[in-house]
């Protein structure tokens, strides 16, 4: 998309200033190797936009400011339409306002235009290339229209640039891991691989059914027929801390553990933790513990991630992919299994879930505590797990 007509006169400088964005965009890629800090949640409800106009430059229309309001009004109640028309009569009030540009980029990518965006993001960074969350923006369009590397180096660079409590971070930790993993999948298909990714479930709202191993075509979580011989084998899996430490889950031997596979890169994964985290409080910690394992690409992204994230419960990081790829075999993420004591086990169940229902949790303190035979326990907490 042609830059606004305002700017058709101004090429020289846009051209200078255009260079300092490309250099920032190239900054970025340089990034990539080094272990940035930031976390990942579910995306906010809203695009990222300044809550207030920056100060009228001298000499602006007195519109500008009530019009620029406008525009973040409609962007926060969900109409990009009214956006867009509200920031284009801010722009012509004063078209040296490189946060008019910024949010009229978001509009655009409301109303799926991403050319159209990224020539309102790129006019953002030329004018001013301190304007953060013009590169956010960027990155968002760049990916809608098929650049991924390029969409990964303006992510990088705005996560380098932006202050560490900026709430955006999150999300924009999220989709520059999702990419990698997009493009590391696609990497590996076009050289042979023969062992694909583990596959995340389609979105947090509507998981995956769970799936039983020995019957996948049928949903629905399943007790093993006989229980796995994991056993020690299991327990005694190599894993690293979220520090780097030599670790295992020799610790847990002697109680019931619900062991959660994930990663970051994975949506449903990131959704289901919270409710695990209140499911391992709710728990008697005698008969009970509740563990994650990671395999992301980066440990310390992980212990970043959980921390800003307030989850509690342990975690550890299984680089090797000995105890997640070799003994669980995890195609699908998030993979939940239910161990006995002894280390065998006794259920799984992929995709991603409410961990705290009452009813669940019952069923759990049932098949620690309860009477009757062990199968029948289990095919209690197999009835709540549907």
């Amino acid at each position: 998309m042609a830059r606004p007509a305002r700017y058709h006169g101004r090429r020289a400088p846009l051209v200078a200033l255009a260079l300092v964005m490309a250099f920032g965009l190239a900054a970025g890629l340089a990034f990539e190797q080094t272990e940035l800090r930031g976390v990942t949640v579910s995306p906010p409800a809203e695009p990222p936009a300044q809550s207030a106009p920056a100060p009228t430059p001298q000499g602006a229309p007195t519109g500008f400011r009530a019009a620029f309001e406008a525009g973040i009004t409609h962007l926060r109640q969900g109409n990009p339409h009214g956006a867009v028309q509200a920031f284009e009569t801010a722009r012509r009030a004063n078209p040296h306002a490189p946060e008019v540009y910024a949010n009229l980029g978001f509009a655009y990518l409301e109303l799926g235009q991403p050319a159209a965006a990224r020539a309102a993001f790129e006019t953002a960074g030329a004018i001013a290339p301190g304007q953060v969350n013009a590169y956010f923006g960027l990155a968002e369009a760049l990916d809608a229209l098929g650049d991924g590397e390029g969409a990964m180096g303006a992510m990088r660079t705005y996560l380098h640039l932006a202050p560490g409590d900026d709430p955006f971070r999150r999300r924009a930790m999220s989709a520059l891991w999702e990419w990698e993993s997009r493009r590391d999948t696609a990497l590996a298909a076009a050289s042979g691989a023969t062992e694909p990714a583990p596959t995340p479930a389609e979105t947090p709202s509507a998981p995956a059914g769970p799936t039983a191993a020995d019957t996948p075509s049928e949903a629905g979580p399943t007790a093993a027929e006989t229980p796995s011989e994991a056993g020690d084998t299991l327990f005694d899996a190599p894993l690293q801390t979220l520090d780097g430490d030599p670790a295992s889950l020799a610790a847990y031997r002697g109680k019931f553990l619900i062991l959660n596979v994930w990663a970051a890169w994975c949506g449903p994964c990131r959704a289901e933790l919270p409710s695990l985290d209140r499911l391992n409080q709710a728990l008697d910690p005698e008969l009970f513990a509740v563990a994650g394992v990671s395999i992301d690409r980066q440990r310390v992204f992980t212990r970043e991630f959980l921390a800003d994230l307030g989850v509690g419960f342990p975690n550890y990081w299984d680089g090797e992919g000995r105890l997640t790829k070799e003994i669980l075999a995890a195609n699908v993420l998030p993979l939940t299994v239910i161990i006995d004591p002894q280390g065998e086990i006794v259920l799984g169940y992929e995709g991603a879930r409410d961990w705290n229902e009452p009813g669940l949790v019952a069923a759990l303190g049932d098949l620690a505590q309860g009477d009757g035979p062990l199968a029948e326990r289990i095919a209690k907490l197999q009835e709540e797990l549907q």
